[in-house]
């Protein structure tokens, strides 16, 4: 993501990739986070002093306004808080719609591969390739890294006319 992008973040948790962008970087960046977990938006806006941009809120719910250049999901779709749902990879790939209708440029997603088969800590995995392949059918340009470690994986969408 170039310096001076805004970022629309998908399940911010506490804001802390805002923070961890402004020390990493020294400089700031346009940023929403929405996040469904009313006590991380609190606990982010104890932690950063009511300095981070959250939104208390279901991602599916984002505001039609709330477009940015890049949108982010670091590990959001490992976890379903919604026991509703039932099929844990058309939720990922309506995550993906959802993250390309609020971005200008494109959208970066981290998720677990199924890859690594043994999930013991009770998170959800997805196969990659098929998720890749679903996200160049449907967007064109996308790059997937495997090299994330512990069997998480990047997916990078770009944004084409």
């Amino acid at each position: 993501i170039p310096h001076g992008d805004s970022i629309l973040e998908f399940g911010a948790g506490r804001g802390d990739f805002n923070q961890w962008y402004q020390v990493t970087y020294q400089s700031e960046q346009e940023y929403l986070g929405y996040e469904v977990q009313k006590e991380l938006v609190e606990a982010g806006n104890v932690a950063y002093e009511n300095q981070v941009n959250l939104k208390n809120d279901d991602w599916m719910n984002i505001r039609k306004r709330d477009i940015k250049d890049w949108c982010i999901n670091i590990a959001s779709c490992n976890t379903v808080y919604d026991d509703t749902i039932t099929d844990n990879t058309q939720y990922l790939k309506d995550t993906i719609d959802k993250m390309m209708s609020h971005c200008r440029k494109g959208s970066v997603i981290m998720f677990r591969s199924d890859y690594q088969t043994e999930l013991s800590d009770g998170s959800i995995s997805y196969n990659a390739g098929e998720i890749l392949s679903w996200v160049i059918s449907k967007y064109n340009l996308a790059a997937l890294d495997h090299s994330a470690g512990d069997g998480q994986c990047y997916l990078v969408i770009y944004k084409t006319a």
